[in-house]
């Protein structure tokens, strides 16, 4: 099956903030963590899409596209951004998931 390529930058973006919303949820990753997912789990490998829109790094096109998407957890380290998950339902999942998960922890260490 032949993949229509990604013509215009905004398209380029609107994959890449799909994808984001996709693999990173309340987790912190490694850009190349995401570049990799990414290259395994999507037709539109992020680091391919990055280079079509005209940037060196992953790294620095979520900077200058997508800064309120992700934060920047560390050299390297990305996790979501309060706009990635702007509608109700997703923030619901997401708190949803971080609870749980905390809750997990506490039971492990009794």
């Amino acid at each position: 099956m032949l993949i229509k390529p990604l013509q215009t930058k905004d398209e380029i973006i609107k994959e890449v903030r799909s994808q984001l919303s996709r693999f990173i949820m309340s987790e912190t990753h490694s850009i190349k963590w995401l570049e990799n997912e990414s290259r395994l789990e999507t037709e539109y490998p992020i680091r391919e899409l990055v280079a079509q829109a005209g940037y060196n790094s992953t790294e620095e096109f979520l900077h200058e596209e997508l800064y309120g998407y992700v934060s920047f957890a560390g050299p390297g380290l990305i996790k979501a951004g309060r706009q990635l998950y702007d509608n109700p339902n997703l923030q619901h999942i997401v708190s949803l998931q971080a609870r749980t998960e905390l809750v997990i922890l506490l039971l492990n260490n009794l």
